[in-house]
């Protein structure tokens, strides 16, 4: 027997039990709606005062059994659901993974602040496109390296801590490097790497070069 029962009411109050863990909801001058789709019958109930009852224990266990998600949880929690999880399987390595990653990528924005120091005090001394260029290919560096720590770090291949530092450590050793270059006013070893970044990158359909209408000597002057 498929029997659909709709409550309609105008006014409710609602009041728990904590102890109890039941909650009521007491509807006032109500009418219920029931269809019977097998019998194709149809009732309807005038009511003075209805009351409702909620187990609300049953909603408590689903959230203790782990209905919640690794990216909702705080760091406490999900410090206490790597501890006491006994089974090494993929929800402990992504619980390990967002503990990680909730440090690292704040520090990875202060590396990437770091390493644009240098590269823009470069683009002011060099070509505009230098810092640019090099800055681009960093954050791809990055965001490759961390992608991969991120596949690798879940399917439990290697510690979720390593693929999750392992890239802000590179880029803070190349920081690191670039500035002590800058400071000494060397090259920073890598004008040929900013070159191949320009050549492979699309030039500025907008920007042309003035010809002019007798080339001296007879060459051209557009190049």
């Amino acid at each position: 027997e498929r029997l659909t029962s709709t409550i309609v009411a105008p006014q409710g109050r609602l009041s728990v039990d904590a102890d109890q863990s039941v909650a009521t909801l007491r509807l006032y001058n109500g009418t219920i709606h029931q269809v019977d789709l097998a019998a194709q019958h149809v009732n309807k109930i005038d009511f003075e005062t209805y009351d409702l009852s909620l187990d609300m224990s049953r909603g408590f266990e689903s959230l203790d059994q782990g209905g919640k998600h690794v990216q909702e949880m705080s760091l406490s929690e999900l410090r206490r659901a790597t501890a006491t999880t006994q089974k090494r399987d993929g929800a402990y390595y992504k619980a390990l993974k967002e503990w990680h990653k909730k440090f690292s990528l704040p520090a990875a924005c202060l590396i990437m602040a770091l390493l644009a120091v240098p590269l823009g005090i470069r683009a002011r001394s060099a070509q505009r496109a230098y810092g640019i260029a090099l800055g681009l290919f960093f954050f791809l560096l990055y965001y490759v390296m961390l992608s991969i720590g991120w596949v690798l770090g879940e399917s439990g291949i290697y510690p979720p801590g390593v693929g999750m530092w392992i890239p802000n450590v590179i880029i803070l050793v190349i920081a690191l490097f670039l500035l002590m270059r800058t400071a000494q006013e060397k090259p920073a070893l890598l004008e040929g790497l900013a070159a191949w970044l320009k050549r492979r990158l699309p030039r500025n359909p907008w920007a042309r070069h003035a010809c002019s209408p007798e080339p001296p000597c007879g060459t051209d002057a557009c190049s």
